[in-house]
């Protein structure tokens, strides 16, 4: 009789350590997906933040309409993945600089629209244009340690490691 309870134990010991190694190689390969999709996210955004970063550039320099590329960022691209990048970027400081690069992007691109390529700017358009270029700067410095995976705490706690051994 003793021994029909032990196998059972075991057997149950059994189930419930194999329903946590399956949860947990479950959840770390959904983390490992997630980070990925933040990873891949970023480095899109940040293309896209450099291409309106040039267009910027190039219109002020100008000073006309036609630095702007008809559509100096990818709104698709944003909308796409905005949520993902809103649920993992950790300040809300450093959200609202990435935020804030893409509406500055919806203004422009509504701008450039209602204005022929040789058109010239104004300067309240030029001031604007200077302080959304001022913006990419601040998005990109926010979105590099994404794309590079450093947002990681184990990436930042090796990187730090390793720093202090070469010392």
């Amino acid at each position: 009789m003793r021994t029909g309870m032990d196998e059972a134990i075991f057997g149950l010991v059994g189930v419930v350590v194999g329903a946590l190694l399956i949860g947990f190689v479950a959840s770390s390969a959904a983390a490992r997906r997630s980070r990925k999709g933040v990873e891949v996210a970023a480095r899109l955004l940040l293309a896209d933040i450099s291409t309106a970063q040039t267009a910027y550039e190039r219109c002020l320099e100008e000073g006309i309409w036609g630095g702007l590329p008809t559509r100096p960022i990818s709104l698709e691209a944003w909308n796409q993945w905005k949520a993902l990048l809103a649920s993992n970027i950790s300040s809300g400081t450093g959200w609202t600089k990435v935020f804030s690069v893409f509406v500055d992007a919806q203004q422009f691109n509504a701008l450039a629209a209602a204005h022929q390529e040789s058109d010239g700017i104004s300067q309240a358009v030029s001031d604007a244009m200077t302080l959304a270029l001022a913006r990419t700067d601040e998005a990109i410095l926010v979105l590099e340690p994404y794309a590079r995976g450093d947002h990681l705490y184990w990436t930042r706690l090796r990187a730090r490691l390793t720093r202090l051994v070469r010392r």
